[in-house]
């Protein structure tokens, strides 16, 4: 199944949108990336690893956009985690760095990642 195909048919949020995950550090980032991807899905948006995974395991969204600058957890330790979600209730991943010479983007395409976005984008 492609990846658009299950985002579009992916569990839907109270909103009856797809409900995506957004895991960043940064506050500023994550208000950017909610405030973009908001009027299309529902968007949950997390600076914390952990408290991120653990409503990844409740909601099982339909897509996760993980950065590399995620804490307490290392971005690997969160990617190997949901990676280790079971393939029908793992959500399309797209990873994503500030840094243009990052180490974590060929490794997440590598393990799996469905895209892989360094920044800055824009809409």
């Amino acid at each position: 199944m492609q990846a658009s195909t299950r985002l579009d048919e992916g569990l839907l949020g109270t909103s009856g949108m797809s409900v995506v995950g957004l895991i960043d550090a940064r506050a500023p980032h994550r208000a950017n990336i909610k405030h973009t991807l908001g009027t299309l899905y529902d968007v949950s948006a997390f600076g914390d690893s952990n408290e991120a995974l653990s409503w990844i395991r409740k909601a099982q969204p339909a897509l996760v956009i993980l950065d590399e600058d995620v804490k307490p957890m290392s971005c690997q330790s969160t990617l190997e985690a949901i990676l280790r979600i079971p393939e029908d209730k793992r959500p399309i991943l797209v990873c994503t760095s500030a840094e243009p010479d990052s180490k974590f983007l060929p490794l997440a395409r590598q393990r799996g990642a469905a895209a892989t976005l360094p920044k800055p984008f824009t809409r």
